[in-house]
């Protein structure tokens, strides 16, 4: 609902005051698996009084996975007129930032890691301009935290992750330094593909108490980032 609330901050007051018109969102998505995110959001929305195809309408044709195919994806919304656009991961939400520059369209991310060092906004207390959303990456190390909560007595965890992802380091990065607060010891295994993923997790170590999974960082037909 977080997202959601960001969108809501992003619309101008005046509008709440046109009762019978029906926003338009627009979808941008690289990853088939991140649709929950659009779910999410959705579920999100209603609980806040914006119904599908009454109050708003989503334009989202599924992922565009061809990194080579974002560029024109994020035009062709622009060319739909649409009121806001959600991004879904980095890639995505790159693309869009460089197609909405200089418009003023309002664009809100999510399940991006690192918005400041992808470049995406400079601060996120303060992201100025037309974009801002939610930063994955802090939410690893909460997830952790969560775990251990919830199971007290894990002692070391099995962690896979993609070296070559921007991505899942930055979180790995997070993790371990919660692991370390948390007395925890992490399990790492490189996976480079999503075949050594699933290889990865059908060969849990015996002395693991525990699975976490980061961001896998596989896009389209090659790696990339969330």
């Amino acid at each position: 609902i977080l997202i959601a609330m960001v969108l809501l901050a992003m619309v101008p007051a005046a509008c709440y005051n046109e009762k019978s018109r029906t926003y338009t969102v627009g979808v941008m998505n690289t990853l088939p698996m991140l649709d929950q995110t659009l779910t999410g959001f959705k579920k999100s929305m209603t609980e806040l009084g914006y119904i599908e195809e009454k109050k708003i309408r989503y334009l989202y044709g599924g992922p565009t996975t061809e990194m080579s195919e974002l560029s024109g994806a994020a035009q062709s919304l622009l060319a739909a007129k649409v009121d806001l656009i959600l991004c879904i991961s980095t890639s995505a939400t790159r693309a869009v930032k460089q197609a909405t520059a200089g418009t003023g369209l309002p664009v809100v991310f999510a399940v991006v890691t690192d918005p400041v060092g992808a470049g995406i906004v400079e601060n996120m207390r303060q992201p100025g301009g037309n974009i801002t959303g939610v930063a994955s990456g802090i939410a690893e190390a909460r997830r952790l935290e969560w775990l251990v909560r919830i199971a007290p007595e894990i002692r070391q965890i099995y962690v896979p992750f993609n070296p070559k992802g921007k991505a899942p380091l930055l979180a790995l990065k997070m993790v371990h330094n919660a692991a370390v607060k948390l007395g925890v010891k992490l399990i790492t295994r490189e996976v480079h593909d999503p075949e050594t993923l699933i290889d990865a997790v059908l060969n849990i170590p015996a002395e693991a108490d525990a699975v976490f999974l980061l961001p896998a960082g596989f896009g389209g037909t090659g790696l990339s980032d969330m």
